[in-house]
């Protein structure tokens, strides 16, 4: 099949230290969905979704995460295709 390309326009928006909030655009009608993994420097948190928006929640304040949004486009063969990755700094609690 036709692999999708790489997401784009990714952004962050936090709406609260422990949270932040994700948007994406899709890159072609071919996505079936996305894989969405994060970590601040130990193993990865996994998660899937149709969707092209998610709320990463439960985050530790003050930590700085990394962020991986991969479209996939046949799930059974697990062909994904081009990670975008994004740094950001959860907010501090003073």
């Amino acid at each position: 099949g036709i692999k999708p390309d790489v997401v784009q326009n990714l952004t962050v928006m936090s709406t609260k230290p422990s949270e932040i909030h994700l948007n994406w655009v899709s890159p072609s009608s071919h996505v079936l969905q996305y894989k969405l993994e994060w970590h601040c420097g130990g193993s990865p948190l996994v998660r899937f979704t149709d969707d092209t928006s998610a709320v990463l929640s439960e985050l530790i304040p003050g930590t700085e995460y990394t962020v991986t949004v991969t479209a996939v486009d046949n799930f059974k063969t697990f062909d994904v295709h081009l990670p975008v990755c994004i740094h950001f700094h959860s907010d501090i609690i003073i």
